[in-house]
């Protein structure tokens, strides 16, 4: 009998999955293909991401890039100041908060003006508001009493928190004229103090420190003339309502995101902040009426809150509250030492240069005898510590105003041109003077306070 052998299967020895490969439709295998190329060719793509990217771009909420538009960062700043500071005028609290927002790109401007946190009298807030303007604030500055101006101009964090600064008033005429010299220059990009260091051997070279750079300072005195030009001023007043107790422990979380949203929101408009500021007009409509110095140190908060309030056309509004916050700031500006006495100066001759007829009609001009100007300071209450000659020639000669001798008696030119343009610069509406202080004639310094 023959034995008939059946053939060998060819599925015998492959595994499962190649016998059901084999068995499955050829038509269905050839898209299973065609996928799988379109796969592996889509993950070679920039635009792939995987399951879990897109999961989570699920689950991003709705409106997420508004989270970081600035005028909401604003608001969030201006809310936290509110809540714990009571300023005298609310719109202040914008001002802060641009302040604060411009410390991460002030290196994009030409100028950043200082601010300045004044009161009267002791517990008004001055160092709470200054202690969250440091924790708000780019590199988290901390809070320093008492600079030296090396301090100052050799301290590679240019973004100074100052507190006490009235007592710097104390230091001997020079290390005193070293820290104002500092103050003075710092608004200015570019600005650098000069200092001999010692080389090698015995030889000194020159130095050159740049501070420029933004600087908040409190203080209960008044500020010089000098440094008060290139600041923005809140003078608080103590309430009697109780405002609540500032924790920052207790708020670390929210101030290290406001930080943090802050410096995102610049990285990603750094052009937007150039381009912005290089191109506003010669003088910004919010600004007319203010003097060029002020709208130096203005324009850059300017530039901020225009950026602002495109990023959020549906308002409300950051320009109008910031230019509401400026008036505020400079009618507070209080001429103080020199500057105020020449206010009281210039109100007390304004009768004399409008009166007619002038001696020399086709001028304007009209001499004044130094005897009859020192009987008239000595009638003003104000101006009662000009008692001789000379500290009358030491106040005027810093308003381009020096006494001539004609032979008869010494005196001074006034020209209704001269005091046209002086009264341009200290308007009366602009200021708010509310105490004079006496002055020392000797004094060959201006002061950085003024008791």
């Amino acid at each position: 009998m023959v034995e008939i052998v059946e053939p060998i299967s060819q599925k015998q020895g492959k595994s499962e999955k190649e016998n059901a490969a084999s068995d499955s439709d050829p038509i269905q295998d050839g898209e299973e293909r065609k996928q799988l190329v379109k796969e592996n060719l889509a993950k070679d793509s920039p635009e792939y991401k995987t399951e879990e990217e897109k999961e989570g771009e699920e689950k991003q909420p709705e409106g997420s890039e508004a989270q970081n538009r600035l005028g909401d960062i604003l608001e969030r700043i201006q809310g936290l100041i509110r809540t714990y500071i009571k300023l005298p005028s609310e719109e202040l609290a914008m001002l802060v908060a641009i302040w604060v927002a411009g410390t991460y790109c002030y290196k994009q401007f030409q100028y950043y003006g200082y601010l300045s946190i004044r009161s009267a009298t002791p517990r008004c807030g001055k160092s709470q508001l200054l202690k969250m303007i440091s924790l708000l604030s780019a590199e988290n500055p901390p809070v320093t009493s008492f600079p030296t101006a090396a301090v100052l101009y050799r301290n590679p964090r240019k973004i100074l928190i100052m507190d006490e600064v009235d007592q710097l008033r104390d230091q001997d005429k020079e290390t005193f004229g070293a820290v104002l010299s500092v103050l003075n220059a710092g608004f200015e990009r570019g600005a650098v103090i000069e200092r001999l260091e010692k080389g090698k051997g015995d030889k000194f070279e020159v130095k050159a420190f740049e501070v420029f750079g933004p600087k908040a300072f409190a203080g209960i005195e008044r500020l010089a003339d000098t440094l008060a030009d290139r600041t923005f001023a809140i003078v608080l007043k103590r309430v009697s309502d109780r405002m609540p107790r500032f924790r920052a422990d207790r708020l670390m979380e929210e101030i290290i995101e406001i930080r943090e949203l802050l410096s995102l929101w610049v990285d990603e408009h750094e052009a937007a902040v150039i381009s912005t500021y290089a191109n506003l007009p010669t003088t910004l409509e919010v600004l007319k009426g203010f003097d060029d110095r002020f709208q130096d140190i203005a324009e850059p908060l300017c530039t901020l809150a225009m950026l602002a309030d495109q990023e959020r056309p549906e308002g409300p509004s950051i320009l109008s509250r910031l230019a509401t916050s400026l008036i505020a700031s400079i009618v507070r500006r209080e001429p103080t030492g020199r500057e105020g006495a020449f206010q009281f100066f210039l109100d007390l001759v304004e009768p004399i240069i409008s009166r007619r007829p002038y001696k020399e009609e086709d001028t304007g001009m009209r001499f004044i005898s130094t005897q009859h100007l020192l009987q008239k300071c000595q009638e003003h209450p104000d101006l009662s510590w000009i008692e001789s000659g000379a500290a009358l020639a030491g106040l005027l000669r810093r308003f381009d105003l020096t006494p001539i001798n004609t032979g008869h008696e010494r005196g001074y030119r006034l020209t209704r041109q001269w005091y046209g343009e002086w009264r341009n610069r200290y308007p009366k509406q602009l200021i708010d003077v509310t105490e004079s202080k006496q002055h020392d004639e000797k004094e060959e310094l201006p002061q950085f306070m003024n008791c």
